[in-house]
């Protein structure tokens, strides 16, 4: 039985490449009897259809170029350091 330090690996993994039949076997197996799976499972799906969804507005509410007083004012707060903006 995969312990769930696997099982985390996996459902990560399985976000950025298709699991073996073997894989899947296991954590749908685990995950099924793992309460504390099935949420770590639920919480990372959510994640990413919530980042999917931004991605996709992206364009829109960001614009690809920062102007150059926007610039100005990120490399003044780096400049002066924590808790003096």
């Amino acid at each position: 039985m995969m312990q769930c330090k696997e099982i985390a690996r996996l459902l990560s993994e399985a976000q950025d490449r298709k699991l073996s039949w073997r894989e899947r076997i296991g954590l749908r197996m685990h995950v099924a009897m793992c309460r504390m799976c099935q949420i770590y499972s639920h919480q990372l799906a959510t994640l990413t259809r919530v980042y999917r969804a931004a991605s996709d507005r992206a364009p829109e509410c960001c614009p690809g170029e920062l102007g150059d007083s926007r610039k100005q004012r990120i490399k003044d707060a780096l400049k002066s350091g924590p808790g003096d903006a």
